[in-house]
């Protein structure tokens, strides 16, 4: 997800990913759920692992949202 974000705020130096991460506050998520919803889609295989995503509970609750569906699993 770190990933994602530092490309978005490359691409776009004054958009909202690239104020928040210069702010150092987290990016809101229905962003962050929108750049990996774009990466699964594009994804060459159907089997995707999220790298340090949900970080909070809203992060979370916005994956719900947007997928309607928990993860499969999670590695701690």
């Amino acid at each position: 997800a770190g990933e994602l974000l530092r490309r978005s705020s490359e691409r776009e130096p004054d958009g909202p990913v690239a104020r928040s991460l210069r702010q150092g506050v987290i990016v809101p998520s229905q962003v962050t759920v929108g750049l990996l919803a774009e990466s699964v889609r594009d994804a060459p295989q159907p089997l995707v692992l999220i790298d340090g995503f949900p970080r909070t509970a809203e992060n979370r609750d916005g994956f719900l949202a947007h997928w309607r569906r928990d993860a499969d699993a999670a590695l701690l």
